[in-house]
């Protein structure tokens, strides 16, 4: 169920984990498992670049 809601983009990778009361890191496992490709985007990565860099700082 969880894993149907991640590929429909309902919910996201820590809620599907969450719902199959999985860690996120089990979770990937499942959805490689799976060939479900991640729900990550160019603005994804663009955010985690600037978060990383206040980080850094």
């Amino acid at each position: 169920m969880s894993v149907e809601l991640y590929r429909e983009g309902l919910v996201s990778i820590g809620k599907a984990a969450e719902i199959a009361n999985v860690s996120i890191w089990e979770m990937l496992e499942i959805l490689a498992r799976k060939k479900i490709p991640l729900n990550y985007y160019s603005e994804d990565l663009e955010a985690d670049i600037k978060t990383l860099e206040k980080v850094l700082k």
